[in-house]
């Protein structure tokens, strides 16, 4: 009977260590409908989504969900130049952003602010000043945003959430 017991506890540990999963708080989703087109296009609804649903000719993608999975792309390939550094916080921020640059002191860059839908709430430009900057957003509502600064030397994005 002992042997039993051990035998079991041993597999199902056995089990989940090597059949488990890494938690990713996005991945909640809750499916809805399908309808297949007459024009052809397949349209799936879902609801908290987090994974490409809808169509790709080649040239277009059509994604619907409310959290777009192309942010994660953006965010992993933004391109800095000359080892410049950019670290913001706080996150959550309530009204301003503050940027700390590092390997680059002074100049401005174009700041544009996307909520999930994909749509620009936000353009300004920005100065860099001994390294830091700051952007209040103050007038956009609580929710998450992703935040794109570009200029001759910067395509970086990065995600934060707004108190």
């Amino acid at each position: 009977m002992r042997i039993n017991i051990a035998f079991t506890i041993v597999m199902t540990l056995t089990f989940q260590i090597s059949n488990s999963q890494e938690l990713v708080r996005e991945m909640i989703s809750s499916q809805g409908n399908s309808v297949l087109l007459e024009s052809g296009h397949y349209v799936s609804q879902t609801i908290g989504q987090q994974s490409i649903t809808g169509n790709y000719d080649g040239q277009n993608k059509v994604i619907q969900g409310f959290q777009q999975p192309y942010w994660k792309y953006l965010i992993t390939n933004s391109e800095v130049l000359d080892s410049i550094e950019i670290n913001h916080y706080p996150n959550p921020v309530i009204t301003n952003l503050n940027f700390i640059f590092t390997n680059y002191n002074d100049g401005v860059t174009n700041v544009l602010v996307f909520d999930f839908s994909g749509r620009l709430v936000m353009e300004r430009s920005i100065s860099i000043e001994s390294g830091t900057a700051q952007l209040n957003l103050s007038s956009i509502p609580s929710g998450s945003y992703l935040v794109y600064l570009r200029n001759n030397k910067l395509n970086y994005y990065t995600k934060i959430i707004k108190k």
